[in-house]
């Protein structure tokens, strides 16, 4: 596998990349496995030999230029491989330790077997909890129990069962909630079976979050802030207008979860503790005083008696749930600094 950076070559973006696979071809795999950030990162996945052909057709079209389907494929025919051993090209990168081509068709012939494991383990969904909730990879698009969808989903893998699906489909059953949700399994059980042998659709899902969801926060839950990365790159390079804040679970959890520096909070109540000291004027230095005298025969003061009380007093007290509205004034107040 190799990672590809169009922006490399002159004039050259995805639908150019497409054209020089799709002229490489023949035999063995090569394939775009992951879309990562438009026409600026993406990952293709080949035999050794046809890694080398598309680095060496790349290096070409960064020194000379090439754009049109029929150059391209003369470029193709005209290369020569010397070494299929892994190098860094002008616009290529080997991803070393990855020997296994994930989310490319070389993989189908595991999904009927993933399938029977997912089948397995997962119970029947409720439609709701994944509705505009959830984006596969898949499609880049939100999870949808309907027609439009199932079509999406049958375009993408040939699925037998989707199409099964798709042959006996009847709107007036999804008024029916066990229909819903059966359709729901079927559908979120075929996205994950056929996930591992097609192409990852970041950008297609970086489209939705930033431009149509309008997306301000983005919290990332993973080994390394790899997705930040690539959103940054997007927002930078193709959402130029929008903005968004990109955190990760481990890096940024002290934003994620509003958890002050203990010197900020510090800070914070030295300065409650001052402004209480100071009314409104400067504190003046205590003047020296002589102590108050006492009456020779004058005992000590004893406490007040203190009333007595039932045994109801020793009850525990209950405890009482905190409202939702108080929870989130009570968050906001805190990140906001303010009472």
């Amino acid at each position: 596998m190799v990672a590809v950076d169009p922006s490399r070559v002159p004039a050259f973006d995805e639908r150019q990349l497409h054209l020089v696979v799709d002229a490489i071809g023949g035999e063995g795999l090569i394939q775009v496995v992951n879309y990562n950030v438009r026409n600026n990162q993406y990952v293709v996945a080949g035999s050794l030999a046809n890694l080398a052909v598309l680095r060496l057709v790349l290096d070409d079209m960064a020194i000379n230029g090439c754009s049109d389907k029929l150059s391209i494929e003369q470029m193709v025919k005209q290369v020569q491989v010397t070494s299929e051993t892994p190098v860094r090209g002008m616009a290529t990168i080997p991803l070393t330790g990855i020997n296994v081509p994930f989310h490319s068709r070389l993989l189908l012939e595991g999904v009927a077997l993933f399938r029977d494991v997912l089948q397995a383990k997962v119970g029947m969904v409720e439609p709701e909890t994944l509705e505009q909730r959830y984006i596969p990879n898949l499609t880049g698009i939100p999870f949808e129990v309907s027609q439009e969808y199932f079509k999406l989903v049958y375009d993408a893998t040939k699925s037998s069962v989707i199409k099964e699906a798709l042959n006996n489909w009847n709107d007036a059953l999804l008024d029916v909630p066990a229909e819903r949700s059966r359709l729901a399994t079927i559908l979120l059980t075929e996205l994950l079976s056929y996930q591992l042998a097609s192409p990852v659709q970041w950008i297609k899902t970086q489209d939705y979050l930033f431009n149509i969801a309008g997306v301000q926060r983005m919290v990332e839950i993973g080994p390394s802030p790899v997705l930040c990365g690539m959103a940054a790159k997007t927002l930078e390079a193709v959402l130029k207008s929008k903005r968004a804040e990109l955190l990760h679970i481990e890096r940024d959890h002290d934003a994620i979860y509003y958890v002050q520096p203990e010197s900020k909070i510090l800070d914070n109540s030295n300065a409650a503790v001052t402004v209480a000291a100071t009314p409104g004027t400067e504190p003046q230095p205590e003047a020296s005083a002589k102590p108050e005298s006492k009456p020779a025969n004058s005992e000590p003061l004893q406490p007040p008696p203190q009333p007595q009380v039932g045994s109801e007093a020793n009850a525990p007290i209950a405890d009482q749930p905190v409202p939702v509205l108080d929870a989130i004034l009570a968050i906001i107040a805190f990140k906001a600094k303010k009472p």
